[in-house]
């Protein structure tokens, strides 16, 4: 045999022993791999509000758009006024949704122009949300379209609720094995499956006309909060 022949029957043999060798790898590897048992689990966290959000407006009419603007924005300046003397930051005010539209009489003819601007206020003194509806109807709110609440630490608390969801996934699984007389090893994947924040409001504050009596009483019943956390847990079953 060649010296050539011999460097060549040498170089197959070691690519035959290594893909033997990568071939028992892959095989230990396998073989190796963990049983695994997946399970969910749910967290939740409930909380009184700390926060009010006040959805509210002017709706303006005149004889003509200007009229209907100009009558519009003097309300809505004095609303923004009112409720930043009662305490209300100027960040935590927003305007949206503008319109003008026309007004017709009963002929099907222009009468005349109404201007509406809705606007979200932000209460972070929840026990001034009285006081601050008070303010902006006597500056002149003339909607009151619903008064809704918020957390003003819902990150830290859905932490909370995602540590209770790993938990209760980790005490099903248990319970699972066990079950077949086996145990629990480790966490090996988890996934976030759904979130989500429950209000349960005071049915008083819940819009429309008991809305404007709340205001009218300068009360406003805030409820309670739950704060979900929903998660996918796979774990080593040992």
């Amino acid at each position: 045999m060649t010296t050539g022949m011999k460097r060549l029957s040498a170089l197959l043999l070691a690519g035959t022993l290594a893909l033997g060798l990568a071939g028992c790898a892959v095989q230990n590897s396998a073989e190796k791999l963990p049983e695994t048992i997946t399970v969910g689990g749910s967290g939740e966290i409930k909380a009184a509000p700390d926060i009010a959000i006040l959805r509210l407006g002017v709706e303006s009419r005149g004889a003509t758009p200007e009229a209907a603007r100009a009558a519009n924005s003097e309300a809505i300046n004095a609303t923004m006024e009112a409720v930043k003397a009662a305490g209300v930051d100027e960040a935590d005010i927003q305007t949206s949704n503008i319109y003008l539209r026309n007004n017709y009489d009963g002929n099907g003819n222009v009468s005349g122009y109404r201007m509406s601007v809705d606007m979200e206020i932000i209460v972070r003194d929840i026990d001034k949300a009285g006081e601050v509806i008070d303010a902006s109807i006597a500056a002149g709110t003339n909607s009151l379209d619903r008064v809704s609440y918020g957390l003003s630490n819902e990150s830290e608390l859905y932490g909370q609720a995602l540590e209770a969801a790993v938990q209760s996934a980790r005490q099903s699984a248990e319970r699972i094995a066990a079950a077949e007389g086996r145990t629990v090893g480790k966490m090996l994947s988890v996934t976030e499956s759904g979130t989500g924040i429950t209000v349960y409001a005071n049915p008083d504050t819940g819009g429309g006309t008991a809305v404007m009596d709340a205001a009218r009483n300068t009360s406003v019943m805030k409820g309670t909060e739950s704060v979900r956390a929903e998660l996918q847990v796979v774990f080593e079953l040992l």
